[in-house]
């Protein structure tokens, strides 16, 4: 993945959450073609699930080739947002906390201290965690890590993710046996396309602003 500025993210992006929502627009005719309820009922549940990863799979290729964006950008430490600091530092802040080792403590120290002026280098490939449970608390701290505010479009939503998705996603893949009915889909079908569109926007605005530099 090489993304080297705004347009290349656009692409990126638009490609992924494109070939996503077709197919989830193919289960949907799918379901609507049966006749038979209990076919239309074990569809719907198998659908939640597609929901969930198309969710988490979006959300952490998205977040991971922003994060690539800001990294091809040369920038120092210096100029970036914080979280971008952090994301740097994370490796050394990690070991420290685990440890009692003033050397370790020390170092995560020096980075923050004398290592400002040097050229901001991470990867995207271990900067996003999605713990496998993409919960309203994980997108949060998605969201932190890429320095994108949680505006009232995303808090209003990530109410529903919880209780919601999240819910029904858990229950099903663990095998309890609940009925997904059909408005409850369909506002689960919602959720889920309101929030990548809107994560998706996020990220290009943010790319076309450099809201990633002091």
């Amino acid at each position: 993945m090489k993304i080297r500025g705004p347009s290349e993210l656009n692409q990126f992006l638009s490609q992924s959450l494109a070939w996503r929502k077709q197919e989830i627009a193919n289960l949907n005719i799918l379901i609507k073609s049966l006749n038979r309820p209990h076919e239309e009922t074990l569809l719907r549940r198998c659908a939640v699930l597609f929901l969930y990863a198309h969710f988490e799979g979006f959300t952490k290729e998205a977040a991971e080739a922003y994060i690539e964006l800001v990294s091809r950008q040369g920038l120092a430490y210096n100029r970036l947002k914080t979280n971008f600091v952090a994301i740097g530092a994370r490796s050394s802040i990690r070991e420290a906390a685990g440890s009692n080792l003033m050397r370790l403590h020390m170092g995560v120290v020096e980075f923050l201290t004398y290592n400002q002026a040097n050229t901001a280098k991470f990867s995207s490939d271990n900067s996003v965690d999605t713990e496998s449970n993409v919960n309203a608390k994980v997108f949060a701290n998605i969201l932190d890590t890429l320095g994108i505010q949680i505006d009232g479009y995303f808090s209003v939503r990530m109410l529903l993710l919880d209780g919601g998705l999240l819910a029904k996603r858990n229950a099903i893949a663990h095998g309890d046996k609940i009925e997904v009915k059909s408005d409850d889909y369909l506002q689960l079908h919602r959720l889920v396309i309101e929030l990548l569109d809107h994560f998706r926007d996020c990220l290009e605005n943010a790319a076309v602003l450099k809201a990633y530099e002091r």
